[in-house]
């Protein structure tokens, strides 16, 4: 991506559109961000000129692998209130198998990643700005839970986001099942860190958590606020999952164009429920590239435990105030 075209997005939809929280977020994916770390030097020094005529805060996100780090990234990182999605593969023989360099090496990726943060922490790096993309591909599903506990256990972080890889080799039936089974040990695991209060938050469920609150209060939560992407192209959408689509199924999904000006999706009615309802209605007919339906994977083995989980959480923080407070901590994570 260029300047002007993140200049753009940014003047569109962070500061031309309202708020809905006391906060609006920033985040910086690839690839690996931080090899073009002179352009996130100069985006953040924009949003932070910027912000200053304006009453809500900005959320900067970097999602690194977090390797590429030196004592001045470091610096700067805690100089800019930086938050971080840090992405692990697992333990360290699983993580190294997915983390080549570039150069013939010795270099053990887990190792700087791990000493990266280490080195972060040490410097007074508060542990809720750190969180982690726990990276799942259907070859270790079935240590889904167990990768899980270890960034929990080990690495003592306690804020995860679940990141499906999909490879040549399609999801099976059978992965679904065991993936299944592991997401219900990790919400029974999550269940129990509520009750201790040594909180662990998964990125998915704090969402429906939230969704649910708004709902509650009568509130429409639109995914404008928090999954819209804008690609290196230009292209605009709500999903990420869709990089892979061929350009015609591509066409199904994107909202805009910011350079080119093409208004796919009709930007004006973006925060209407009947928009959003209708976009993710025709994302729903859309195929993987795999010819697996991956998107109603998503829907039907995430949301629907999801769904229920946060129910029960909600429910139990009316009488139990750990539950209370977990909630209340999420509604301040995210607003």
């Amino acid at each position: 991506m260029d300047f002007e075209t993140a200049k753009v997005a940014l003047e569109k939809y962070i500061f031309g559109t309202p708020s809905v929280g006391r906060e609006k977020f920033v985040y910086f994916f690839g690839g690996e961000p931080f090899l073009n770390f002179s352009l996130i030097k100069e985006i953040v020094n924009y949003i932070q000129k910027r912000k200053k005529d304006y009453s809500f805060e900005i959320r900067l996100v970097i999602c690194s692998n977090f390797t590429l780090i030196s004592k001045k990234t470091l610096d700067w990182i805690l100089k800019n209130n930086i938050f971080l999605s840090i992405s692990i593969g697992g333990i360290e023989s699983v993580h190294n198998q997915h983390r080549i360099f570039k150069e013939k090496t010795t270099k053990n990726a887990f190792e700087i990643t791990t000493n990266n943060i280490k080195n972060l922490q040490n410097l007074g790096y508060k542990r809720e700005q750190i969180g982690v993309g726990l990276v799942i591909r259907n070859k270790n599903i079935s240590d889904f839970f167990y990768y899980f506990k270890f960034i929990v256990e080990q690495i003592e972080l306690n804020h995860i986001n679940i990141e499906f890889i999909i490879e040549k080799e399609a999801w099976r039936q059978q992965d679904f099942i065991i993936f299944k089974k592991e997401y219900k040990f990790i919400l029974k695991y999550l269940l129990n860190s509520i009750k201790t209060g040594n909180f662990i938050f998964l990125n998915n469920l704090n969402w429906t958590i939230i969704e649910k609150l708004n709902k509650n209060l009568g509130k429409f939560s639109s995914p404008v606020s928090y999954l819209t992407e804008i690609h290196p192209s230009g292209d605009v959408l709500f999903s990420g999952f869709f990089t892979h689509l061929s350009d015609e199924q591509r066409k199904n999904v994107i909202i805009e164009n910011i350079k080119t000006g093409n208004n796919f999706k009709n930007f004006e009615n973006i925060g209407n429920k009947k928009f959003i309802d209708e976009y993710f209605s025709d994302m729903q007919k859309l195929k993987d590239f795999n010819s697996g339906e991956f998107y109603p994977f998503l829907k039907s083995y995430i949301s629907n435990f999801d769904d229920k989980i946060a129910e029960f959480i909600l429910e139990k923080s009316k009488k139990y105030l750990n539950f209370k407070k977990y909630i209340d901590t999420i509604f301040h994570i995210y607003f």
